[in-house]
């Protein structure tokens, strides 16, 4: 009976390490300190009891600034180039 209750635990472990979602990594300190700066520049807090509030968009740029690396500088426009007709 033991070798039995032995064999169902150790398949019920093996069953739950395989199921583990993979690629999760934390992210610096440093880099959540950056962004929430960022973030705090960009969306100022609100007065407390105001109607609206931004935490959707603040939570959008927290990702979106992990997600780039601290990086979240404008992307330059390329020029446009200028078109000029065949004489």
């Amino acid at each position: 009976m033991r070798i039995r209750e032995a064999s169902v635990s150790l398949l019920v472990a093996a069953l739950a390490v395989g199921t583990m979602p993979k690629g999760a990594v934390a992210i610096s300190a440093e880099l959540a300190k950056k962004c929430q700066a960022m973030m705090v520049k960009k969306y100022p807090p609100k007065l407390a009891g105001s109607y609206q509030g931004n935490s959707r968009v603040e939570r959008e740029f927290f990702g979106s600034c992990v997600a780039r690396n601290g990086n979240m500088d404008p992307q330059p426009q390329p020029e446009p180039v200028p078109v000029t007709a065949p004489r």
